[in-house]
């Protein structure tokens, strides 16, 4: 079975495929930050629109740090290496494009929730125009 960062691109990703790998990821990082997030003292101390708050703010930065940090240690995320997706950019990749790719992301993520459109495209969405790492399929043809 190979590593999670020992893939080649095969050709273009799917969109759906990256949406759902943005999900994946996005559940992953929010059971991450539910977990370390010290939750029932900020309750006690914080009304509680603070409280809501400070638990979306923790679920957004905890995700900006997953996506930065996988993306830079293995060139995808758990998530992609889940649906076979991968970067096409050779690695290891510089530490400020997979920082604004994962900002990208989670401004994607705020826009989803908030009812706008969601531009999540492997090559021209948010995360690809801004950051220059294009979402390219890792599936053996």
């Amino acid at each position: 079975m190979p590593r999670i960062s020992e893939y080649s691109a095969t050709g273009p990703a799917d969109v759906r495929s990256v949406r759902a790998a943005g999900l994946i990821d996005l559940a992953v990082a929010a059971a991450v930050a539910m977990l370390a997030f010290p939750f029932p003292f900020v309750r006690a101390t914080l009304p509680l629109p603070l409280f809501v708050t400070s638990i979306v703010i923790a679920i957004l930065v905890f995700d900006t740090a997953y996506r930065t940090m996988s993306l830079r240690i293995w060139g995808r995320t758990p998530g992609m290496y889940l649906l076979d997706l991968g970067v096409s950019e050779a690695r290891p990749l510089p530490l400020l494009a997979c920082a604004t790719w994962a900002v990208a992301w989670t401004a994607v993520v705020m826009a989803a929730v908030a009812g706008l459109p969601r531009p999540i495209h492997p090559e021209r969405g948010l995360p690809a125009t801004l950051s220059g790492l294009r979402t390219v399929s890792t599936r053996a043809r």
